[in-house]
C-alpha cells in the first residue's frame, strides 16, 4: 500500500503528468443512436492518447464563440436550421475532464495503472474508497491552454460529422489564457466553398 501511495503522489507532482487529456462527451440529434455516440467518443479517446495531429478536414472546422452563422438560429437555447438552408445540427459536444467515460485520461501511463482500477474500488464501495491517500492524486482536474482545448474540439466536431460548432468556454481564465474545457452544439454547415477532408476525420493523415 505504501508503494502504490509513493508511486501515485510521483505521479502527481511531475509536471505535466497529472493533467488529463480533455474527455469527450457527444449526443447526436435525431433518432437516438447511443452506440454511435459512444463509437465517435471512443475513437476520440484513442486519436488523442495516440497523439494524432489534426486531419486536414479538422484543422477546417470553425469554432464560434456564441455565434450563430448565417442559416442558423437560436431561440430559448435551442438552435435550429433557417427554412431553405440545407444546413444540419449534428449534435451536442463537450470536451472537459470528467466527460465520457468514467476512466479519466490521464496523460501519465502511471496515473491511469494507478488510478483506474481505483475508480472500480469507489463504485464498490459506494464511495468510501474516495477517502483512501492514493485517490487524491486521481482527483486532479487543472485547466489547460486554451489552444489545446481548440484543437481537441475542432477533433471531436470533425469525428462527430461537422464542420463548426458553436459554443462557449467552461471555466475560462481570461488572465492566464486557460479553460477547463469547451462545450456547444455540432453543425454541418453548406458552403460553396469546398472543405479539404472528409466529416468524420479527425486525426492522422
Amino acid at each position: 500500500m505504501r508503494s502504490l501511495f509513493s508511486v501515485a503522489m510521483l505521479a502527481a507532482v511531475l509536471p505535466g503528468c497529472a493533467l488529463v487529456h480533455r474527455g469527450a462527451a457527444f449526443t447526436s440529434f435525431g433518432e437516438p443512436d447511443p452506440g454511435g455516440d459512444f463509437r465517435i467518443r471512443e475513437r476520440f479517446d484513442a486519436v488523442v492518447e495516440q497523439g494524432d495531429p489534426l486531419s486536414a478536414h479538422a484543422e477546417s472546422v470553425q469554432v464560434l464563440l456564441r455565434t450563430l452563422p448565417p442559416g442558423i438560429s437560436g431561440n430559448n437555447g435551442v438552435i435550429s436550421v433557417d427554412p431553405g438552408w440545407a444546413h444540419r445540427v449534428v449534435g451536442t459536444a463537450a470536451v472537459a475532464p470528467g466527460r465520457g467515460s468514467i476512466f479519466s485520461p490521464y496523460r501519465s501511463r502511471t496515473l491511469r495503472t494507478v488510478c483506474h482500477p481505483q475508480v472500480v474500488l469507489t463504485f464498490a464501495t459506494l464511495g468510501a474508497w474516495s477517502l483512501v491517500p492514493t485517490m487524491y492524486p486521481c482527483f486532479v482536474k487543472r485547466p489547460l491552454p486554451t489552444d489545446e482545448i481548440l484543437i481537441e474540439a475542432k477533433r471531436l466536431t470533425s469525428l462527430a460529422g461537422g464542420n463548426a460548432i458553436v459554443g462557449e468556454w467552461i471555466s475560462l481564465d481570461v488572465e492566464r489564457g486557460t479553460a477547463l474545457g469547451f462545450e456547444g452544439t455540432v453543425l454541418w454547415l453548406e458552403d460553396p466553398k469546398s472543405r479539404p477532408g472528409t466529416p468524420g476525420d479527425g486525426g492522422g493523415a
